[in-house]
């Protein structure tokens, strides 16, 4: 098929490994291990992304940045609201301008913001929901970008956005927005909604039992003795409102994870590149992988905290 090709077979040996690490860290670290995983990402992103928006940026510069960045991540961990004033009363260090125009480094400072929101959204996510929460955000954002490319390249069309990014069509956006819902139905009718119901406001666990049903019955046991329809599964364990708040979380998240894509490829426009680095071979850069992530990553955590509460009106 014409999407089986060497540079695509180059993206999935990437994808897959890449995968396979972030699932590896999850089940034998926790939350240490996603923890890290977030830090090193939101450095490398800071790094990367206001790199590319000034190339003319020192290489110290950028190391500050990313220091600041990942600083920034692993104090709003630790510090909860502490941190993020600290975050700020360090930020007002860097917003006067060395060796940039002022508005040149108003856009860096605007790129290095966007990538910290979205860094401790997980942050916030990962204290508040879990682990297994943090998964969800970031698959639903990858397989989104993924069914999305392969629908885009198998039926071609029209284009979505011709001038912010000339590679997306309306059908992978499609592709995407199908996709992120039905992963959303599944995660939030089988894990989310039934934890609410069990666990106690401010309780969420934090490491892989957070995959467990309202009765204690790990979700792998009951779909393997899973006799009955999907309907009537969903019937069974909710509400309508809570069914309609599961589509509408995909439907969030899908747009969320494509505006984050949109967003750095107008970064990339802007400064006439194709690819945001060179770290991962048939991906370009970070930046050209977690794109998406920057999208969730903003708005996961109110996006949660909000769907937990209609939970617990509706119980």
């Amino acid at each position: 098929m014409q999407f089986l090709n060497p540079e695509l077979r180059k993206r999935l040996l990437v994808a897959i490994p890449a995968l396979l690490l972030l699932l590896g860290v999850w089940w034998w670290l926790g939350t240490w291990g996603l923890l890290i995983l977030i830090t090193l990402a939101t450095m490398g992103l800071a790094f990367e992304l206001t790199t590319l928006q000034n190339p003319n940026q020192s290489v110290a510069t950028s190391i500050v940045y990313a220091l600041l960045a990942g600083g920034a991540v692993v104090m709003v961990y630790f510090g909860g609201g502490l941190g993020i004033v600290a975050f700020v009363m360090m930020l007002l260090m860097v917003l006067w301008p060395v060796d940039e125009s002022r508005l040149e480094h108003q856009a860096t400072m605007t790129i290095l913001l966007v990538v910290i929101l979205a860094a401790t959204g997980l942050v916030h996510v990962l204290r508040a929901y879990g682990t297994g929460t943090v998964i969800f955000v970031v698959l639903v954002a990858q397989l989104g970008d993924t069914t999305g490319f392969f629908v885009g390249k198998a039926t071609k069309g029209k284009k979505a956005f011709p001038v912010l990014s000339p590679n997306k069509t309306l059908a992978g956006c499609l592709g995407h927005l199908f996709a992120s819902v039905i992963i959303s139905l599944l995660f939030m009718l089988l894990v989310f909604f039934p934890m609410v119901s069990t666990v106690e406001q401010g309780g969420f666990p934090s490491q892989a039992e957070t995959l467990l049903l309202a009765d204690g019955t790990p979700i792998g046991t009951l779909l393997a003795n899973w006799g009955g329809s999907i309907v009537q599964f969903l019937v069974a364990q909710s509400e309508i409102a809570t069914v309609i708040v599961a589509l509408l979380a995909g439907v969030v998240l899908s747009v969320a994870a494509q505006l984050g894509d949109i967003w750095v490829s107008m970064i990339k426009r802007r400064v006439g590149e194709k690819d945001t680095g060179w770290l991962l071979p048939g991906h370009g850069g970070l930046g050209d992988r977690l794109d998406s992530v920057l999208g969730v990553g903003a708005v996961a955590y109110p996006l949660f905290a909000l769907c937990e509460l209609v939970a617990r009106v509706t119980q």
